[in-house]
C-alpha cells in the first residue's frame, strides 16, 4: 500500500511540474509526466481522499502559474487559485468512482474524458468561465503536435496530454521508455512555415487609454507608407468619443490623411447619464472616415466593469476584405473566433487592454491563447495591446511579429486574406462540449453499476 505522505508528495510535485510548462518557464514536454503523476498519486485511493490530493495539485499549479493575479485582486488572489483547484480536486474523485465502477475501461481513456470534460466544465459553464491555462495552450509551440488544434481544438490536446499520462501509469517499465521517447520525437517535429500572399498592410499602435499624443502620433508617423488598416487597443479612449464632437471628427479625419481603415475601442454608452450602461465596443471605419461596423465584447472579464456583453458575431465587409474583430477576452474563448471565421471573416483583429500592472507572464499566457485560436481558425490573427501584448500570429500559432516592450510603440505588419475552413471550424469544435457530455454518460452508466474492490484497491490512502 503506498504512503499518504508519498501521494501528497506526488501530487505536490505534479502540480509544480505542470506549472514549469506554462510561462514564464515554458517545458511543454513536462505535462504528461506531471499528469501522470496526480494519476498515479489518486490510484487506489479512496473517493474523498482523492480529492484533496487533486485540490492540493492544483494550488500548487494555479498559485504558481496564477501568480500575477494578486497585482489585480491582492490577498483575495488565493481564493480565485482555490476556485480553479476545486476543479482539479473533482478530477480525483471522478476517475477513482469511475475506475471503481467501469473497471473494464482503460484507465487512460477514462482520465483523459475526465480531464477534459472538467477542463470544458471550468472554461465555459460553470462561472466565473475562466479558461486560461487549459493543458492545450501549453503545446502551441510543439511543432506538429499543436497543428492538431486545428482539428481537435484546445480541448483536444488536453485529451491527448491527458491519454499519454494514462498511457505512462499503465504500460509495461519497458513501454513507458518508449511511450516517452516518441512524445519528445514528435514535439521535434516542425509545422511549416507560412508567408503572407497578397498581403495587407497594417499598423498596430500601442499605447494607454486615452493617450491621445502616441494614439495620432504613432498611426502618422511614416505617412509615406501604404496602410490598409491602422489599429488602435481595447478602450482606446474610457468615455464614448462619438458622442463628443471635436474628438469624432479628429478620428473621422485620421483615415483620411492616411487612406486606411481604422479600427478603435471605446465605450459605447446607452445611456449617458449612467455611467455603467455601456458596452465594450470596437469601431471600423474607412478610408472615407465612415463607420462600416463595430463589434461589442461578447465574453466580458469577470470581477470588472466590462460593460454589458455583447451576443452578435459578424464579420465586417470592407474594400479590403472581410474583417472578423474580436475584444481581448473574447480570444481566450474558441467560439468568437470560430464565428467570425464561420461568417466568412479572412482575418481577425482584436483590439486589447492587458496594464502593464498585470505583469508580463500574463501577457504571454494570454499570447498562447491567441496562438491557439490562429491555428484552429486557420486565419493570421493581430492584436494591438496597451502595454506589451502588442502581437502578429500568422495561422501555424507562429508569432511573426510583436512589441519590443511594454512602452508606446507601433508595429507594422503584413498578413494575409485566407478563405477556407480548419476542420476544427467545420464541426471539431464539438470536441470539448462532445468530451463534457461523454463524462455525464460515463457517470450516468457507473452510477448503475456496483462498486467493484480489487486488491490494489484499498478503501484508504
Amino acid at each position: 500500500m503506498t504512503s499518504p505522505g508519498l501521494r501528497i508528495f506526488s501530487a505536490v510535485v505534479s502540480g509544480g511540474l505542470a506549472a514549469l510548462a506554462f510561462p514564464p518557464w515554458g517545458f511543454a514536454c513536462l505535462l504528461p509526466f506531471a499528469l501522470a503523476g496526480l494519476v498515479w498519486s489518486v490510484r487506489g485511493c479512496e473517493v474523498r481522499h482523492s480529492f484533496y490530493l487533486g485540490f492540493g495539485y492544483g494550488m500548487v499549479f494555479f498559485g504558481i502559474s496564477l501568480l500575477w493575479l494578486k497585482h489585480l485582486f491582492g490577498p483575495a488572489a488565493v481564493s480565485l487559485w482555490a476556485i480553479c483547484a476545486l476543479y482539479t480536486g473533482l478530477f480525483g474523485p471522478v476517475l477513482t468512482w469511475l475506475k471503481l465502477r467501469l473497471p473494464v475501461m482503460p484507465e487512460w481513456l477514462l482520465a483523459a474524458v475526465a480531464w477534459t470534460g472538467i477542463e470544458y466544465l471550468r472554461s465555459e459553464i460553470m462561472p466565473p468561465q475562466f479558461p486560461m491555462l487549459g493543458l492545450g495552450y501549453a503545446l502551441v509551440d510543439a511543432g506538429w503536435v499543436a497543428s492538431l488544434a486545428s482539428v481537435v481544438g484546445s480541448y483536444g490536446l488536453s485529451f491527448v496530454v491527458v491519454a499519454m499520462a494514462g498511457w505512462l501509469i499503465s504500460a509495461r517499465p519497458t513501454l513507458r521508455t518508449a511511450i516517452a521517447a516518441i512524445w519528445f520525437a514528435v514535439l521535434m517535429v516542425p509545422t511549416r512555415t507560412v508567408r503572407p500572399e497578397n498581403a495587407l498592410q497594417i499598423r498596430l499602435v500601442q499605447a494607454d487609454s486615452e493617450d491621445e499624443e502616441s494614439l495620432f502620433g504613432g498611426s502618422r508617423q511614416a505617412a509615406e507608407r501604404r496602410l490598409d488598416l491602422i489599429v488602435w487597443p481595447e478602450y482606446s479612449f474610457v468615455s464614448d468619443p462619438m458622442r463628443q464632437p471635436k474628438l469624432r471628427a479628429k478620428l473621422t479625419a485620421l483615415p483620411r490623411e492616411t487612406g486606411s481603415h481604422f479600427l478603435f475601442g471605446a465605450k459605447a454608452h446607452e445611456n449617458p447619464a449612467n455611467a455603467a450602461d455601456f458596452r465594450n465596443s470596437a469601431l471600423l471605419l474607412d478610408p472615407s472616415g465612415t463607420e462600416v461596423g463595430r463589434h461589442v465584447k461578447v465574453h466580458t472579464v469577470p470581477f470588472i466593469q466590462d460593460g454589458i456583453a455583447g451576443t452578435s458575431v459578424r464579420a465586417i465587409q470592407t474594400q479590403i476584405g472581410r474583417i472578423g474583430v474580436a475584444i481581448c477576452f473574447d480570444t481566450d474563448f474558441p467560439d468568437v473566433p470560430r464565428r467570425l471565421v464561420e461568417d466568412g471573416a479572412e482575418v481577425i483583429i482584436a483590439p486589447s487592454n492587458n496594464p502593464r500592472e498585470w505583469g508580463p507572464v500574463q501577457a504571454v499566457q494570454q499570447r498562447q491563447m491567441l496562438q491557439i485560436r490562429a491555428i484552429e481558425c486557420g486565419r493570421w490573427l493581430a492584436v494591438a495591446d496597451v502595454a506589451g501584448g502588442t502581437v502578429v500570429v500568422d495561422p501555424t500559432g507562429t508569432v511573426t511579429n510583436r512589441a519590443p516592450s511594454a512602452e508606446p510603440c507601433v508595429v507594422d505588419a503584413e498578413v494575409s486574406l485566407v478563405q477556407g475552413r480548419t476542420l476544427f471550424v467545420r464541426g471539431g469544435w464539438r470536441f470539448g462540449e462532445t468530451t463534457f457530455v461523454g463524462l455525464i454518460v460515463l457517470l450516468v452508466a457507473a452510477a448503475s453499476q456496483p462498486r467493484t474492490r480489487r486488491r490494489d484497491q484499498p478503501t484508504a490512502c
